[in-house]
């Protein structure tokens, strides 16, 4: 599924990228570079590697069509099902990434509130609802994934 669209590497802050061509996994509309910018903005060694972690999951996972899009000043990096639902996202900050469990993966019953707020000392619950978690390093997307559905 993965077929490699050019030849070498591009780095960018300790972040390597091979660019590939990924059939329904990460949006066509991303430009690349965009990935390296992002991560570029991120002050934490850390975090850098948990950003790159969780995109090459998210890019890797075969479930997900995977977007980033500007919201205002906010990164955001957008999770849709084969529904065209948003169940997850998450915002690239300087010093954590703020991953949410949107309304959409709250009504799939795999995400309990008890057990998310067990694991993180982080979460947290928005006025909409949702879930919030802030991840800060590899560990920490590691956990995530025993809540995010084939990630």
């Amino acid at each position: 599924m993965l077929k490699p669209v050019a030849s070498g590497l591009q780095s960018c802050a300790g972040l390597v990228l091979i660019q590939f061509e990924v059939d329904l996994m990460l949006s066509a509309s991303n430009d690349p570079s965009s990935f390296c910018d992002w991560s570029d903005f991120i002050d934490s060694a850390n975090v850098r590697d948990a950003f790159a972690f969780l995109v090459g999951l998210a890019a890797g996972s075969g479930t997900y069509n995977c977007k980033t899009q500007w919201k205002g000043a906010v990164r955001d990096f957008r999770f849709y099902d084969a529904g065209e639902q948003q169940p997850f996202s998450f915002i690239t900050n300087k010093k954590s990434l703020k991953f949410y469990f949107r309304k959409p993966s709250l009504k799939y019953g795999c995400v309990k509130r008890q057990d998310i707020a067990a694991a993180f000392d982080t979460f947290s619950e928005n006025p909409a609802g949702e879930y919030t978690v802030s991840l800060h390093d590899i560990n920490d997307v590691l956990k995530l994934r025993a809540f995010v559905p084939a990630l």
